[in-house]
């Protein structure tokens, strides 16, 4: 509780949002530079499930995987 407290005042955020962003904003990267399979890219980005990589990177990006690939 005391770490999850400190990490919010230092960052302003809590761990998981932290967390979640930089592992999204990784995949946007690696989208971006690389065409990896989407297990391969849920790995990298440290999820254990592709249908939930697919599912946080749609809730945090607005598109999914797929319509971002398009985009770049």
């Amino acid at each position: 509780y005391y770490m999850s407290r400190l990490f919010k005042e230092k960052m302003g955020e809590n761990y998981s949002t932290y967390l979640t962003r930089v592992r999204m904003e990784a995949a946007k990267e690696m989208i971006r530079k690389y065409d990896y399979p989407l297990k391969t890219l849920s790995d990298k980005c440290g999820f254990r499930s592709v249908g939930y990589f697919c599912r946080v990177f749609k809730q945090y990006t607005g598109v999914t995987v797929g319509e971002f690939k398009e985009q770049r």
